[in-house]
């Protein structure tokens, strides 16, 4: 399997309508935002909806704790199986670089920017 990610514009998008969103939100409210992205949820857990990297089944979930959203975690590439980490790291190092340029456009410097030579770590990037 190859790496794929989501295209700038469209992470840029996803971001957008996150971030820009007033916070606290409920759960309600979250179902609205990521369905409005064309997202849908687990039939049986609201907190648990699809992807444009997983579109039938869901990958990504809400953080909530007493109604409120805390956290969201979205895919925004897909998992490649690890033998092929090696192949695919210059590719993820370069959208993530890519997804850093585009946002710091659109809400300054990020206030960390995570990444380690560990192949099977996740990049976060982190805004106030």
């Amino acid at each position: 399997m190859e790496f794929q990610a989501v295209p700038v514009d469209r992470a840029v998008e996803i971001m957008r309508r996150w971030t820009f969103h007033r916070w606290p939100m409920t759960v309600d409210e979250a179902v609205g935002v990521y369905t409005g992205l064309g997202f849908a949820p687990l039939p049986d857990d609201r907190t648990f909806f699809t992807s444009d990297m997983s579109p039938q089944e869901a990958d990504s979930f809400l953080l909530v704790d007493d109604d409120r959203v805390g956290e969201v975690s979205l895919r925004l590439s897909n998992g490649v199986p690890k033998e092929g980490w090696a192949r695919s790291l210059p590719e993820s190092r370069a959208a993530f670089a890519e997804y850093v340029r585009a946002y710091t456009e659109v809400l300054g410097e990020p206030i960390s920017e995570e990444h380690t030579s560990e192949l099977q770590s996740q990049p976060t990037i982190s805004y106030a």
